[in-house]
């Protein structure tokens, strides 16, 4: 009997000392949303300052050409290697000699020559910068992930989602959008926290 108590009494203690350490560990999710709410009004404003500071042909759409790219050259010339030395065909090689799907391949990259644009470049260094620049308001145990999405702004519509899989005590993301006669912009920064 004085057993069963004593295992009792080490078990509550167990238990309060598990739920007391749980607390230490758990984020002030209002105070966490209220300083998602005061990043997000500052990225904002980071990004108005972002934006103001380019010229309006920086901000202008233009489209770099590349050279079209050319995949027939490299299969060609691991096909011929692979015949010129003593090794076995296997069905994988077989099957590529046969596939289709190459051919479609190659005959997309003739029709649509691949481009870049001015806004790759743009979009990069957005997001560098607004990582650099929310690392000075996130905690050291937050993760920060920042999606930049720019476009030629022609009054289209566009619709922009995220889903992700996380916890939804403790992981967030900020939103910001700038718009102007040129260009379309949105940024979202996730913070993941890692235990």
């Amino acid at each position: 009997m004085e057993a069963s108590i004593k295992s009792n009494i080490k078990n509550t203690e167990v238990n309060e000392n598990e739920k007391s350490s749980k607390e230490e560990n758990k984020v002030n999710m209002e105070g966490f949303r209220f300083f998602a709410n005061t990043c997000e009004e500052k990225l904002k404003v980071f990004l108005e300052n972002f934006f103001c500071n380019k010229s309006r042909e920086e901000l202008h759409y233009v489209e770099e050409k590349q050279d079209k790219l050319n995949h027939g050259t490299a299969y060609d010339n691991s096909s011929s290697s692979k015949n010129n030395s003593n090794s076995f065909l296997n069905s994988n090689d077989i099957c590529a000699d046969n596939d289709s799907s190459k051919e479609n391949e190659d005959n997309n990259f003739e029709k649509n020559k691949l481009s870049k644009s001015n806004y790759d470049k743009i979009a990069i260094n957005l997001a560098d910068e607004v990582e650099q620049f929310m690392k000075s308001f996130v905690n050291e145990r937050y993760k920060i992930v920042v999606q930049a999405i720019i476009g030629e702004n022609k009054k289209q519509g566009v619709h922009i989602a995220s889903k992700s899989l996380w916890n939804v005590e403790t992981d967030n993301y900020i939103s910001a959008k700038y718009i102007n006669d040129f260009i379309f912009v949105t940024i979202m920064v996730f913070l993941l926290y890692n235990e």
